[in-house]
C-alpha cells in the first residue's frame, strides 16, 4: 500500500473540521489530491469581494488559503509550518 493511499482517506475526514493555521481557526473546505494541499477558509475576518462569472462584484466571502503539504507528509507525517490539526 502506498503512503498516499493510507493518508488520503484521513485527509478527506478533515473536510468541515476546524484546524488552526498560524493560530487562527479555519475550516477545511476541500482537499486537493494533486498537491496534496488543504483549502482553508478562515472563520473570522479576511473577507474579500467575490466576483460572479461575468467579473462583476457580487458579495463578500472569506478569502480561502491553499496550504500545500510537504513531501515528507506522506512518509513521516510532517505538517507545514503553522498548521495544527484537531
Amino acid at each position: 500500500m502506498k503512503q498516499k493511499d493510507k493518508y488520503l482517506p484521513l485527509l478527506r475526514k478533515l473536510i468541515g473540521k476546524t484546524v488552526r493555521y498560524y493560530g487562527i481557526p479555519h475550516i477545511v473546505v476541500e482537499i486537493l489530491e494533486e498537491g496534496p494541499a488543504l483549502v482553508l477558509e478562515p472563520q473570522q475576518g479576511a473577507e474579500s469581494i467575490q466576483l460572479d462569472s461575468y467579473g462583476r462584484p457580487r458579495r463578500t466571502a472569506p478569502q480561502p488559503s491553499v496550504v500545500e503539504l510537504p513531501p515528507a507528509f506522506w512518509t513521516e507525517g510532517w505538517l507545514p509550518e503553522g498548521l495544527e490539526l484537531p
